[in-house]
């Protein structure tokens, strides 16, 4: 294992993509790196850079901390897809995945697009994870921090872009609680609160 002076940087290659075939921004490596903070008097040395964890198309990635309070997951749903994947990070770097297809197809039939534009939040305690694309609806899964697991998914309507010109949500967060979701929609100007 490493020492308590060594971490783990998780990072990502944002990749354009087709926008005509409705893919936009995507993830297209999710890597990490390894740090010595104790180096260049404090400031930190990487060892190791642009480590592997996993190839293909994700949206974007969070992070919540294992059940043990010592080691991490990341979480990642596949593009356009119900696969929402989980890794586990320790100080041995990554040593497990799980790929689960929970949920129906995730398409927007009324505008005929695939969800592009995801954002991914863990509340603080880890339990939920929440999942926001444009045009279709805001998702809600509970998460097993020992596992790895998504449970019982449930879906909000939720469409933060009324009219054209409203912009797209560009980021949100879980209040300390986790009773609510902040949901901000920075084209329009406006931050919803949806209460869990």
């Amino acid at each position: 294992t490493y020492p308590d002076s060594i971490s783990l940087l998780v990072h990502a290659i944002v990749d354009t993509g087709n926008i005509h075939a409705g893919l936009g921004l995507y993830i297209s490596k999710l890597l990490y790196s390894r740090i010595d903070l104790t180096k260049n008097n404090g400031l930190g040395d990487v060892l190791e850079k642009n480590i592997l964890i996993s190839n293909g198309c994700f949206e974007y990635f969070a992070m919540t901390r294992h059940g043990n309070g010592r080691d991490w997951w990341i979480a990642s749903p596949k593009t356009h897809q119900n696969i929402l994947q989980s890794y586990l990070i320790t100080s041995n770097g990554v040593l497990d995945s799980n790929i689960q297809i929970i949920g129906p197809p995730l398409f927007d039939t009324i505008n005929n697009l695939s969800n592009a534009y995801g954002f991914l939040a863990f509340s603080q305690d880890g339990r939920y994870l929440a999942r926001q694309n444009t045009h279709v609806a805001l998702w809600l899964y509970e998460f097993d921090r020992c596992t790895g697991k998504f449970l019982n998914m449930r879906s909000v309507p939720f469409d933060p872009v009324g009219k054209p010109g409203d912009g797209l949500v560009t980021d949100m967060e879980f209040s300390p609680s986790g009773q609510y979701l902040y949901i901000l929609n920075s084209g329009a100007n406006i931050m919803y609160q949806v209460d869990i």
